[in-house]
């Protein structure tokens, strides 16, 4: 499930839609559109799909496209933006992983981390 607040008011928690899969441990990124989210452990297995949400619009999400199983970051790796694009970095892979947020698609090499590592955080450079 997909959860949302309205940050201008006090309240609770609206249903927003459904991930197509379930995941635990994701990583997300946005842009003043849409909303990524890279993979997560579903199931008993970890899930290399990419989806995205239609902020404006309350709905499911839609694939975007697959991580490959070089870019797999694995349990807790992070997602950054800068509102065009995504980076995906961390978990079990040093590849640096990009996407354009506004088109679909699998994400493209961006760079290699000095090493791998778990537990990371996503910063962004404001939408």
């Amino acid at each position: 499930m997909i959860q949302y607040l309205t940050i201008a008011t006090t309240g609770n928690t609206t249903d927003f839609g459904d991930l197509i899969n379930r995941f635990v441990s994701t990583a997300a990124c946005s842009s003043t559109t849409r909303g990524v989210f890279f993979m997560g452990y579903s199931t008993s297995n970890w899930d290399n799909t990419i989806n995205y949400i239609t902020m404006a619009t309350t709905s499911n999400a839609t694939d975007f496209g697959d991580l490959t199983l070089s870019s797999y970051g694995g349990m807790y790796a992070a997602a950054s933006s800068n509102g065009t694009r995504g980076i995906i970095e961390g978990g079990s892979s040093t590849q640096i992983v990009q996407i354009t947020i506004a088109t679909t698609g699998n994400p493209t090499n961006f760079g290699t981390m000095i090493s791998s590592q778990n537990l990371y955080a996503g910063a962004c450079s404001g939408n």
